[in-house]
C-alpha cells in the first residue's frame, strides 16, 4: 500500500481508535501516532431494556411490539 506524505489512518473499533499520519514518503512509510483513545462500553445486557411486548389490537387480537435494541 502506498500512502503520500501527510496523509491519515484511522483505526477504529466499537471501543477504541488510532489516528496515525505518514510522515515519511509514499515509498517509505514513517507512520506517527496524532491521537488515541479508549471508552468503556458496557455489556449488551446493562444496555438493553426489557423483553419485546405485546399490545391489543382492535377487537380481540394483540400484536407484537419490538425490542428496543438500547435504553
Amino acid at each position: 500500500m502506498q500512502l503520500p506524505h501527510g496523509a491519515f489512518v484511522v483505526i477504529a473499533d466499537g471501543e477504541k481508535y488510532l489516528i496515525l499520519e505518514n510522515r515519511g514518503d509514499h515509498e517509505i512509510m514513517d507512520l506517527r501516532v496524532l491521537g488515541h483513545d479508549e471508552i468503556d462500553v458496557p455489556p449488551n445486557r446493562d444496555l438493553v431494556t426489557d423483553k419485546a411486548g405485546r399490545m391489543a389490537d382492535s377487537g380481540q387480537q394483540r400484536s407484537a411490539v419490538g425490542s428496543t435494541e438500547l435504553a
